[in-house]
């Protein structure tokens, strides 16, 4: 019988929350997310996992794993230049040309050879993939960011 090789969630739960320490956020990356107002040092990042999705294959002995999982951003956006909107410092953490970001990071493989990005080789691949909401903070002056990231598990 062929076996697969048990998935170890919590290293790489641990591999994706230290990819996303880019130098671009105040906080130590955590994986609970904790409520902005309760945030002092922003711009925030949290790592959160939402679920997984097991799709069997052909034969339907191999399986699939997809794990998924929400980047939250808060960034502080009072003293901002008033004409800004809070989502043009959310924009910079996502990356722009001049000034790359958490999209570049995940655009960059650590396999080079396959171009996918493997967490050091705990995984298959590991991309950003679905709406990235905002809160601009028009209102409160705190801007929030959920970035949704899937990785697929050998």
């Amino acid at each position: 019988m062929l076996m697969q090789p048990v998935i170890d969630r919590l290293a790489i739960a641990n591999a994706l929350t230290a990819l996303v320490s880019l130098g671009l956020f105040r906080n130590e990356p955590a994986r609970r997310v904790i409520a902005w107002d309760q945030v002092a040092a922003q711009p925030a990042i949290f790592v959160r996992k939402l679920g997984e999705h097991h799709q069997r294959k052909q034969d339907y002995r191999l399986r699939q794993v997809t794990l998924e999982f929400e980047l939250w951003i808060y960034v502080n956006s009072q003293g901002l230049d008033p004409d800004q909107a809070g989502s043009d410092a959310l924009d910079l953490i996502m990356g722009t040309p001049a000034s790359p970001g958490l999209e570049t990071v995940f655009m960059t493989p650590d396999d080079p050879q396959r171009g996918t990005l493997t967490l050091g080789g705990l995984v298959q691949h590991c991309w950003i993939e679905g709406t990235v909401h905002y809160d601009n903070g028009d209102i409160d002056n705190q801007a929030k960011m959920t970035v949704p990231v899937l990785v697929l598990c050998p």
